[in-house]
């Protein structure tokens, strides 16, 4: 993951720098979010403050997952503004990233940082499309993780899942039917065995459950 020493031709160094990133990081963090940034954002084999001083051994990795992984960092009530600003400016690159399984997991990380959130309907919109994305790679994606790792089992896919849990909990039963059997038909592991199976007899159940109705009386 990690290799040689990397220095931009400008003579800055840090992550930040590297990737082109200054006037963004300038313009939407206030000095006290940056030095929290910094502070916080330590990965395996870095040094601190990595992001703008000192030499850093440097990931191969282009500024998209570069950014949506940093973003990964600030996932929580107290920092979740932060995360939404990077998340932000990495899905800006993604026309620019061609490997499948790295676009793969782009959309549940914006996806988790956005959910939170989820009462917000203009938020919520947001996460659906989240999900929408990551399913529309599907195909792609498993072919990709079979390439890579053999016929071992497809991972739980978060898209699947967790639209799934949003159109149920919104009584569309019909439309979290056709997601989960289009997840399980493409070999995509659930939560646990037999996960879509239950949860298409759960949203069948309830979509042939009349609905109660107050009485007149």
């Amino acid at each position: 993951m990690f290799g040689k020493l990397y220095q931009n031709e400008s003579g800055k160094v840090g992550y930040i720098a590297f990737f082109n990133l200054e006037d963004w990081w300038q313009k939407t963090f206030t000095k006290e979010e940056q030095n929290h940034i910094i502070e916080k954002y330590q990965p395996l084999g870095a040094q601190k403050g990595c992001l703008v001083k000192d030499r850093f051994t440097a990931t191969s990795q282009t500024c998209f997952p570069f950014l949506y992984t940093l973003a990964s960092w600030f996932n929580n009530s107290t920092d979740r503004a932060i995360a939404m600003k990077i998340i932000t400016k990495a899905e800006e690159y993604i026309d620019s990233e061609k490997n499948i399984l790295t676009l793969h997991f782009f959309w549940p990380t914006k996806m988790k940082i956005f959910y939170a959130e989820r009462e917000n309907p203009t938020i919520l919109k947001i996460v659906i499309d989240c999900c929408l994305k990551q399913i529309d790679l599907a195909p792609a994606a498993a072919q990709a993780f079979r390439q890579e790792y053999g016929d071992h089992k497809l991972p739980v896919h978060e898209g699947y899942d967790q639209l799934c849990i949003i159109y149920e909990r919104q009584g569309k039963f019909e439309d979290a039917i056709k997601i989960a059997e289009q997840a399980k038909k493409q070999g995509w592991n659930g939560e646990y065995e037999g996960h879509w199976d239950d949860r298409i007899a759960r949203c069948r159940k309830k979509l042939n459950t009349p609905t109660k109705t107050k009485s007149n009386s």
